[in-house]
């Protein structure tokens, strides 16, 4: 395991993530996600089937473990989790991975702000804010 922690270049929430099948070098994301509707009656807990955060990552070294949290802003409570993964970054300190987390039937008990954190080794590298209503 490294010190040195990577730098996030990118993180964006999102439907779903997918290679292109006629070019490997590019990504396709689909249904960027900045606030999420309770459709239900009644609405909470509300269960999305899936939500996937997608990172492009930069400057790492050797290997660390990735995750992603999702906190409720007001109370501070980890609404879900991801699996830890690992990262194993290669010798070119400038090239970028990108990274996939996939996460389903996510549970938000209530209605409000959350922080959809990404940390590596334990330890909080970025965060985007997820609305749910």
């Amino acid at each position: 395991m490294s010190d040195v922690d990577p730098v996030v270049r990118l993180m964006l929430l999102c439907d779903e993530v997918r290679h292109d099948p006629d070019n490997p070098l590019k990504i396709d994301v689909f249904g960027l996600v900045s606030t999420i509707r309770a459709l239900s009656d009644p609405p909470f807990p509300l269960r999305l089937p899936q939500l996937c955060t997608y990172l492009q990552l930069t400057g790492g070294r050797g290997t660390g473990q990735g995750q992603i949290a999702t906190i409720h802003a007001d109370t501070d409570q980890v609404a879900f989790t991801s699996v830890a993964s690992a990262l194993t970054f290669g010798s070119d300190p400038l090239a970028v991975l990108g990274v996939v987390f996939r996460m389903r039937d996510c549970p938000f008990p209530e209605p409000g702000l959350y922080w959809v954190q990404f940390r590596y080794n334990e330890k909080v590298l970025a965060q985007q804010a997820l609305v749910v209503r």
